[in-house]
């Protein structure tokens, strides 16, 4: 029984310390792809005093989104449309004000 405690515990610890990212997605290519262009950007090019709250916007919107497409199935070309739009919107200015690339 020993070796399985051993084994439930690494899975725990290598679960909890994964990247989000790659364990929550929307399940819409264009969504996944500028949230995750806009995280890399946070990350990489934004000061830190602004990354938390960042991170946090880029949550909610993962979340919302997430949330419009499991409540609404029928939805998902408008919300398709929606994130490209929105990183349509936004790239200029990410790319800009701090050189981030999408």
């Amino acid at each position: 029984m020993r070796p399985l405690t051993a084994v439930v515990a690494l899975s725990l610890a290598v679960f909890t310390t994964a990247p989000a990212v790659a364990q929550d997605v929307v399940g819409i290519a264009a969504c996944d792809d500028f949230l995750a262009k806009y995280e890399t950007c946070a990350r990489d090019k934004m000061p830190a005093a602004q990354r938390s709250a960042i991170v946090d916007s880029i949550n909610a919107m993962r979340s919302g989104w997430k949330q419009i497409l499991t409540s609404s199935p029928q939805s998902r070309g408008d919300l398709e449309a929606t994130c490209r739009q929105t990183m349509d919107s936004m790239k200029a200015s990410l790319s800009s004000t701090y050189g981030c690339s999408f």
